[in-house]
C-alpha cells in the first residue's frame, strides 16, 4: 500500500478525485480579490519564504507550486483549528512516484515577531531558514509539501464539534 497523507480542504470531494499541486500559489498570483492593498503579511511572508528557498534550499519544493498535506490526522486538525475552520480532512495518496516531499514546521509559518521594534523581513527570513531546514519537527505541527498530485481515498470527519447547550442561553436584563 502507498504512503498516505491527510489533506485539508473546504470543498466536499468524491473518493478518487484528483487534487493538483499549486493552487495556493495560483490563488495568490491570480485571484482578483488579492489587490495590493489586500495582500499585507501573507504576501510578504510567502515571498520571503520563496526567496530564502530559491537562494538557499532550491532542492525543496516551492510553497507556491506545491500541495500542502499532513502526515497525521492530528496535524490536519491543528491546521483546521488555526487556519481553515469549516474545512474537511481527506486521506490521500500521492500519484507520482519519486515526487518531491518536504516536511516543515507550521509554527514557523505563523510566527509573529516577538517585538514591534524588530525589522520584519530579517525576522521572517530567519523563520524561513529554520522552516526550510526541516529539523526538530513535532508531528502535530508539521506540514508536508509535495509537487505530486494526490488522489482522495476517503473523507475523515474533521469538523470541530460544538457542544450542545443543555439550556437556552439568556441575555441579562
Amino acid at each position: 500500500m502507498k504512503n498516505t497523507f491527510f489533506y485539508v480542504c473546504p470543498i466536499l470531494l468524491e473518493n478518487g478525485s484528483i487534487i493538483s499541486p499549486g493552487n495556493f500559489g495560483r490563488v495568490i498570483q491570480e485571484y482578483q480579490e488579492y489587490r495590493p492593498s489586500d495582500l499585507g503579511h501573507l504576501a510578504v511572508r510567502e515571498l520571503t519564504f520563496e526567496i530564502v528557498r530559491s537562494e538557499h534550499f532550491s532542492d525543496k519544493p516551492s510553497r507556491l507550486t506545491s500541495l500542502f498535506l499532513f502526515s497525521t490526522k492530528e496535524a490536519a486538525f491543528e491546521n483546521i483549528v488555526n487556519f481553515s475552520i469549516g474545512s474537511v480532512i481527506y486521506e490521500v495518496e500521492l500519484i507520482e512516484e519519486g515526487s518531491k516531499i518536504f516536511k516543515g514546521d507550521m509554527d514557523l509559518i505563523a510566527a509573529n515577531s516577538p517585538n514591534e521594534k524588530i525589522p520584519a523581513i530579517p525576522f521572517i527570513m530567519q523563520a524561513a531558514a529554520s522552516y526550510w531546514n526541516g529539523q526538530n519537527l513535532i508531528p502535530e505541527k508539521t506540514e508536508v509539501l509535495t509537487d505530486s498530485p494526490v488522489r482522495i481515498l476517503r473523507l475523515i470527519d474533521p469538523r470541530v464539534k460544538v457542544p450542545k447547550v443543555s439550556e437556552p442561553i439568556g441575555f441579562p436584563g
